[in-house]
């Protein structure tokens, strides 16, 4: 799984109104390095053109080091002429394009980016990684922000996102900045720390986002287990063995939202066994996790190579872990069994389908898909558990809606109400609202819906 700072679908979307500049950040970086490289190799031309001043052309060395400057303002005061010269005087006019090239290119940034802070329909994404450039350029108006301008907090109106690597920086950069980000909307990336155990965020809408979590969440509902345990013609249920090879980041995502939305039928028979938990307090924890059918949770304790016939034989395998680990682990697998039915989490580009032989290999978590407008900005996997939460509200208080134009303000109060443990509970009940209707429209009655 690529972490920010590698290469990392719904496909990334709009291409992005950039207001002045039109290439990507990939390509101003390119062209960045490459005015990079030609300021550093600057010094050649200079010091090709004082040799041969010098020495070739019998000059002084002051008047040498006078004339070999003067290359660079494209101003010859020398008649001295040879092969050297001419290649100074060549490299030097590249030399001083590329020095002027950058400065106007750094204006028309600073130009845009300022441009686009006070607009409220943008976004200024802070980051130190890849993660944040992906996001910056799914955005129809967004850019990455440097945090030393001050336009992009003094009386900005663009909303801001805080990608950085770490959550402790993206907390730290929200606080420091927080009477400043006022009545603006703030999408703040915590990976691992509970944003429901910190301290007020009210002068400002701050909406919280994991990246783990929306990539478990879009895996569960793209690879949905529904036409995967159906009981038999009998009725009769069989065991359904899903093996989770990588307990990081992702794989403790994919588990738990495997046990909270893969819920069926009361008769199901859903195994999943878990390597990789290398924490003995976490080992317990899960192998003590209750479950509300007949389902079962088994953690080994042996690595993947010592069970490697039998995570062969699962029904479905997910790996989640680096990508280079991946794939000596796929190779495995396919060569015990060509034809298991294997996930690989990949936070970048590559498809494993479309390389190995193996015909039930897939790819998930590709960070173009996720990191969205649709999934971070709309926050459209939060969507359906917010208006639950507010229809619950309504019904709670004997009231309907009145004003359709105020339904959303609404909704995000009745949301900001709410503590970490009912959010959750919210979440896992819109995840499986689609399990629902799923079984709905394939015949089950509204009756047995409830029961479920």
């Amino acid at each position: 799984m690529a972490k920010p700072g590698q290469q990392t679908g719904d496909a990334v979307g709009t291409a992005r109104d950039r207001s002045l500049i039109i290439v990507g950040q990939k390509e101003k970086n390119l062209i960045r390095k490459i005015a990079s490289w030609i300021t550093r190799l600057g010094w050649i031309p200079l010091a090709v053109s004082f040799c041969a001043y010098h020495w070739g052309g019998g000059l002084g060395a002051g008047y040498s080091l006078y004339a070999a400057t003067a290359l660079y303002f494209v101003n010859p005061v020398v008649d001295y002429q040879d092969g050297f010269v001419l290649f100074a005087e060549i490299s030097s006019v590249v030399v001083t394009t590329s020095v002027i090239f950058t400065i106007i290119q750094s204006a028309i940034e600073n130009l845009n980016d300022f441009i686009l802070s006070k607009s409220s329909a943008s976004t200024a994404v802070f980051t130190d990684n890849e993660w944040g450039e992906i996001y910056s350029d799914a955005l129809e108006k967004g850019y990455v922000a440097e945090p030393e301008k001050s336009w992009n907090f003094k009386n900005a109106r663009a909303s801001v996102a805080f990608l950085y690597s770490e959550d402790t920086k993206n907390i730290g950069m929200y606080r420091e900045n927080q009477e400043k980000l006022a009545g603006r909307d703030v999408y703040l990336m915590l990976n691992h720390a509970d944003p429901f155990l910190l301290k007020s965020t009210e002068s400002a809408r701050v909406h919280f986002f994991n990246l783990y979590e929306i990539m478990a969440r879009k895996y569960w509902k793209d690879h949905s287990l529904y036409e995967e345990i159906r009981p038999d013609e009998n009725g009769v249920f069989h065991p359904f063995r899903i093996a989770v090879l990588g307990f990081g980041d992702v794989g403790r995502a994919i588990f738990k939202y495997g046990y909270l939305n893969n819920i069926y039928e009361t008769d199901q028979r859903l195994e999943y066994h878990l390597w990789g938990c290398g924490n003995i307090a976490e080992r317990r924890f899960l192998s003590s996790l209750q479950t509300m059918n007949k389902d079962s949770i088994t953690v080994h304790t042996e690595s993947w190579e010592e069970d490697i016939s039998e995570i062969a034989g699962a029904d479905r395998i997910i790996i989640t872990g680096e990508d280079g680990e991946t794939i000596r682990i796929l190779q495995e697998l396919l060569y015990e069994n060509p034809n298991a039915v294997i996930h690989c989490a990949c936070g970048g580009d590559m498809v494993y389908e479309e390389i190995f032989l193996g015909e039930n290999v897939a790819t998930f978590g590709n960070m173009k898909e996720i990191l969205t407008e649709d999934y971070i900005k709309r926050e459209q996997l939060l969507l359906q558990a917010k208006m639950f939460n507010y229809d619950y509200a309504l019904s709670a208080e004997g009231q309907h809606v009145t004003d359709p134009s105020a339904v959303t303000e609404k909704m995000e109060n009745e949301w900001d109400k709410l503590n970490g443990f009912f959010r959750g509970s919210n979440v896992a009940r819109a995840d499986h609202y689609w399990i629902e209707k799923w079984k709905l429209l394939d015949g089950h009655s509204i009756e047995e819906e409830q029961r479920i």
